[in-house]
């Protein structure tokens, strides 16, 4: 038998079995190559540097397979020409030794051109990386915090059913899929939470406008409530009737205007509550707001910013909802605004103690319900949404008619606690004088 051996060209292995060609080769026509120092005789002074068609790159192996010798030369041959490549343009000669040299050329073996041994290598020039633009590198700090992901809030037992669990859960949910800074996070679910709310609120300020006009109606019943006695099933079921024909000839459900202010305090309480968790546990992503005025949410704003922001607008809010209150038939609901006003300016101490992340939520909601608030004032808004129109309000009191107010209801309070007790010792000692007489 002959002997079988393999000649490459062009990249291509091609076998031939006792100096007979049994595969025909990929390719004809003849390569530039770059010979091996131990075999080389001269260096071309022009290089035409070409992309090997189909050339394989074993980068994995550290030596190349070793070739075995053929005798003679052969002439190649190939049934398809490969497509003609853009030759690249040529180095300069100073480069051509360093490009030999280097680690970075393709070896392979070929057959032999012009006279050359048929095991001499054949080096494939890599593309030159002076061209390549250099990319900076940046290694990841040991330090820094990794996102947030799903579930990690219920790892820490800050996801559930509660309404302060479910409002952390959306923050997750809204953080993880938009990639937002938790800034912009808690802002965003402040602002959906108090858009889920709309209609709620909506509902109760329709049924606060068509129950105005009988709101002296209703504070009588409520009087007569507290005086009936409760084990007159007959009286009590009476004034119910008449609460509920009172409730018809407004246009009100008595059903929706009791439950939607208890909708919107669960949402309410299970803000604050559940962001207050989320920044004083605290979630570690939260110590990276992405905002550089406000870099760290879960510690107090040293500056009291947010505070008294709070607190303006609180005092703002108060002021726009004036015009949605009966003063005339409830003129103590005005004092009563006058002294939430005071305790926000009295408060701003025990708020700059509090993590800025909290602050921040609340000031978003407070904001979003003053634009609310002032949005359904407008008439065409009301009209839209079948709300009837506002009642001009009187002039509201003062500062220091509200503390006189104040100074008079607790004197009045402690004269009928006064009275009371006066009552109850002269029952007692009638009481005692009976029994002595007896």
């Amino acid at each position: 038998m002959g002997l079988t051996t393999m000649v490459c060209s062009g990249g291509r292995l091609g076998m031939r079995f006792s100096g007979t060609r049994i595969i025909p080769l990929a390719s004809q026509r003849p390569q530039t190559r770059f010979l091996s120092l131990q075999h080389a005789r001269s260096i071309p002074k022009s290089l035409v540097f070409q992309r090997v068609p189909n050339a394989r790159s074993y980068w994995w192996s550290k030596s190349p397979a070793p070739v075995p010798e053929v005798s003679g030369t052969a002439e190649v041959a190939s049934h398809e020409q490969p497509p003609v490549l853009e030759a690249s343009p040529p180095p300069t000669p100073e480069t051509v030794p360093e490009s030999i040299t280097s680690d970075s050329l393709a070896q392979s073996t070929a057959t032999p051109v012009d006279g050359t041994r048929a095991s001499e290598t054949v080096f494939v020039a890599a593309p030159s990386s002076a061209d390549a633009p250099d990319i900076p590198v940046i290694a990841p700090s040991a330090d820094a915090i990794p996102p947030l992901q799903f579930g990690d809030l219920a790892e820490l037992g800050l996801a559930g059913w509660t309404p302060a669990g479910i409002i952390r859960w959306s923050f997750e949910l809204l953080n993880v899929s938009t990639g937002m800074p938790w800034f912009y996070t808690i802002i965003a679910g402040t602002l959906l939470w108090r858009v889920a709310l709309f209609p709620a609120s909506v509902i109760s300020i329709r049924n606060s406008a068509r129950l105005l006009p009988y709101s002296s109606q209703l504070m009588a019943l409520t009087e007569d409530m507290k005086t009936v006695d409760r084990s007159d099933r007959l009286a009590l079921q009476r004034l119910a009737l008449k609460r509920q024909k009172i409730y018809e000839d407004a246009g009100v459900k008595v059903l929706p205007s009791i439950i939607m202010p208890f909708v919107q305090i669960p949402v309410t309480l299970g803000m604050f509550f559940g962001v207050k968790k989320l920044v004083q546990l605290p979630v570690e992503q939260l110590k990276e707001s992405g905002v550089d005025i406000l870099s760290n949410l879960t510690v107090p704003d040293p500056y009291y910013i947010l505070p008294l922001i709070t607190t303006a607008m609180i005092n703002v809010q108060m002021q726009v909802m004036r015009k949605d209150v009966n003063f005339s038939e409830r003129p103590e609901m005005a004092h009563i605004m006058n002294f939430m006003r005071a305790m926000t300016v009295l408060g701003i101490p025990f708020m700059g103690q509090l993590p800025s992340g909290l602050w921040l939520s609340v000031c978003t909601g407070v904001c979003a319900t003053t634009l609310q608030t002032v949005a359904l004032q407008q008439p065409a808004v009301r009209r839209a949404l079948k709300i009837p129109p506002l009642v001009k309000q009187g002039t509201p009191p003062t500062m220091m008619q509200s503390f006189q107010y104040a100074k008079e209801y607790f004197a009045k309070r402690r004269d009928d606690a006064m009275a009371q007790q006066k009552i109850k010792q002269a029952s007692a000692s009638k009481a005692s004088g009976k029994r002595r007489s007896r």
